[in-house]
């Protein structure tokens, strides 16, 4: 019977040795976070789907379509605020 495994041995150099020398090892990266601060667009549409107003923030909007009876806010777009 012909065994191919061998029993790991410390003082041998290899992957299992390395592997528990690196887990031991504390982690010193430094991540660095890249935000983005994103602002929305919203639309104004009235109820037969015209356009009223483009361009507006959520505040803008949503003032304007509770005066108007079955007007809808649509989202329009999404972009990265300066």
């Amino acid at each position: 019977m012909c065994k191919h495994t061998q029993k790991p041995n410390p003082s041998q150099k290899g992957p299992i040795s390395n592997r528990i020398y690196s887990a031991k090892q504390p982690v010193t990266q430094q991540i660095t976070h890249k935000t983005t601060r994103l602002k929305s667009f919203f639309s104004l549409v009235d109820p037969n789907r015209e356009t009223i107003a483009t361009d507006l923030s959520i505040e803008q909007a949503k003032p304007i379509s509770e005066r108007i009876v079955g007007s809808l806010i649509k989202f329009q777009r999404m972009e990265g605020a300066s």
